[in-house]
């Protein structure tokens, strides 16, 4: 199992927040094509958020392939609120 940040330890919260999904999907593809360990493919397993970030790179990349998606707790079906974020 490896885990695919898109920052260091503070950046990656962060990351999570004010980067664009599309710029996530984008480090995330960087950081897998660069791991010879994933060259033939892969699983990939995403919680909450990380379930976009698999989807969008499945949809965008694919290479080297996604062989499972596992989508656990993820935002699939919308996101109803952020919490102390009234707009």
């Amino acid at each position: 199992a490896r885990c695919v940040p898109t920052g260091n330890v503070l950046t990656d919260t962060t990351n999570g927040f004010l980067m664009t999904m599309d710029k996530n999907v984008d480090v995330f593809a960087a950081n897998i094509q660069k791991d010879s360990k994933l060259k033939d493919g892969f699983h990939c397993v995403g919680f909450s958020q990380g379930n976009s970030l698999c989807r969008g790179y499945i949809q965008k990349y694919n290479e080297p392939p996604v062989k499972t998606f596992l989508s656990v707790h993820g935002t699939v079906s919308g996101v109803a609120g952020f919490p102390n974020c009234n707009p």
